[in-house]
């Protein structure tokens, strides 16, 4: 009996599900890698990366794309506050990727 790899079978593909989900943090907007090959979050004009408003360490920040999507379904479900999740800028790209245009 011959036993198949996860890689035969289709199950550990690069770009899979699980792959995606792997790298992916609480409070992004999509999966990560969606965005331009290369681009991290700290490169994208949602990326909110204010250490003195939010007490956070310098490369950490919150998506503000993920708040206005949550607080859209939010507000139709149950009301109140939506709050990101804080997470590395260092993180790849998502779909939503928007480049920062630096001045």
């Amino acid at each position: 009996m011959t036993t198949l790899s996860r890689e035969e079978l289709g199950l550990a593909k690069a770009g899979s599900h699980d792959d995606k989900a792997a790298k992916t943090h609480a409070g992004m907007a999509n999966w990560a890698g969606g965005g331009p090959k290369g681009a991290t979050c700290a490169g994208c004009t949602f990326f909110s990366d204010q250490p003195s408003k939010y007490g956070l360490k310098s490369n950490e920040g919150l998506c503000e794309k993920y708040k206005a999507m949550m607080r859209t379904a939010r507000v139709k479900k149950v009301g109140g506050p939506v709050r990101g999740h804080f997470f590395p800028g260092t993180a790849e790209a998502c779909l939503y990727f928007d480049r920062k245009v630096m001045r």
